[in-house]
């Protein structure tokens, strides 16, 4: 599989991620650390970035950098917080988790947000469960 940049979707996706931003390109060039001719020119497909400036995007947005590239993934990675579990306990990515996540990338913004917010109480209280359980079963 090819990894590189698909300059036609990252065009549009760019552009959409700016777009729905509400910010300025003042402030996000600043944020970027590139010019506002550099942001003008991705909005509109005559420069690229190289892959240093896509995964800033990428983070800056917190989106997939796979998405940003044009790759047919879900535009937001599965991203658990593991130091809510005191840093000592792992859970699997289930298949479920797979298609709640997949799911959640189709919301807007705000709805993500409170999804998401939802989940990690789960994942924190299912924690807290399995803590209780291992204090009275020592």
């Amino acid at each position: 599989m090819s990894t590189a940049l698909k300059v036609s979707t990252f065009r549009e996706r760019f552009a959409e991620l700016y777009n729905d931003s509400e910010k300025t390109m003042k402030d996000l060039s600043a944020e970027l650390h590139v010019s506002n001719q550099t942001i003008s020119a991705w909005k509109v497909g005559t420069r690229s970035p190289k892959e240093p400036t896509i995964i800033a995007i990428a983070n800056h947005f917190n989106v997939s950098v796979q998405w940003l590239m044009g790759f047919d993934v879900p535009k937001y990675d599965i991203k658990l917080d593991l130091g809510m579990f005191n840093g000592s306990r792992s859970f699997p990515v289930t298949s479920e988790a797979r298609i709640l996540a997949s799911g959640i990338d189709q919301l807007p913004e705000e709805e993500r947000k409170k999804a998401l917010a939802v989940v990690q109480a789960m994942f924190t209280q299912y924690a807290d469960y399995f803590d209780k359980g291992d204090k009275h079963d020592a």
